[in-house]
């Protein structure tokens, strides 16, 4: 596939409906661009893996402390006007919920009462149709969604 670089992972991001939350010129752009550009080196660890719901959520993890440790909360809530305590606790939840959905991923789905396949397939992980079939075919890894649809792994919802 190539190397991927942090321009390549851009220029997915703003082709992206999500890109429409951070306009051209725009405190937000300004704050998540580099963010997103280092991901293929904050993610360099998943890259090659095939995408499945653990991939995913190590991936989230792992970019999302990236960026904590990158002063996101405090750039982000200057940017917003939000207090940079609010953007931190918010951020440090969506850690912390990944981490307890991980520790036991089977009782998590029968909670949810689906299976990883119906999850990872479900509107809200926002696979596009051509990455869907690359999920059930076993071949899209970190690196495609990276490529495709960054936001799959940069959102937190």
């Amino acid at each position: 596939m190539g190397s991927l670089t942090g321009a390549d992972v851009w220029a997915a991001a703003l082709g992206e409906p999500a890109a429409e939350e951070m306009p051209e010129g725009s405190k937000v752009r300004e704050v998540m661009r580099p963010l997103i550009e280092e991901a293929p080196v904050a993610l360099a660890e998943f890259l090659d893996k095939p995408l499945t719901l653990q991939a995913l959520a190590d991936s989230k993890s792992a970019f999302l402390q990236h960026c904590m440790k990158r002063g996101f909360a405090e750039k982000m809530s200057e940017a917003i006007g939000m207090g940079g305590t609010l953007v931190t606790a918010m951020i440090e939840g969506a850690v912390e919920v990944i981490a307890a959905m991980m520790r036991d991923v089977p009782a998590f789905l029968l909670a949810q009462g689906t299976t990883e396949e119906q999850l990872m397939l479900h509107e809200k992980v926002g696979l596009s149709d051509a990455n869907k079939a690359l999920y059930k075919a076993g071949t899209l890894t970190i690196e495609g969604v990276l490529r495709t649809q960054p936001s799959v792994i940069f959102k937190m919802d």
